[in-house]
């Protein structure tokens, strides 16, 4: 059995459907990838502004896939981009 895979957040997002297409960027990039989406499988997205969806990439990739979602226009204004975010930047559109 294999070990933990050291994960980090690149990106949060108060819409399910912005999380899915940042995912599916990164996806087409070759880049692994995880949403965390707290919003009653949909039946709640209200939910999302006070628990955002948050885009999880293994830690070795955190670089390459903040480059292809900044590339994008899924990052606002260098989300994120402090070195070693642990997930504690602003939810998307937070100001």
């Amino acid at each position: 059995m294999g070990g933990r895979i050291a994960t980090t957040v690149v990106a949060r997002f108060h819409y399910r459907h912005e999380a899915e297409l940042a995912r599916g960027y990164l996806e087409s990039a070759g880049v692994p990838s995880a949403l965390f989406i707290d919003d009653a499988g949909g039946m709640d997205v209200g939910m999302a502004f006070s628990n955002p969806a948050r885009l999880v990439v293994p830690a070795e990739e955190e670089g390459r896939a903040r480059d292809i979602l900044a590339e994008a226009g899924m990052l606002e204004g260098g989300e994120g981009r402090s070195p070693g975010d642990s997930g504690s930047s602003p939810p998307r559109g937070s100001a």
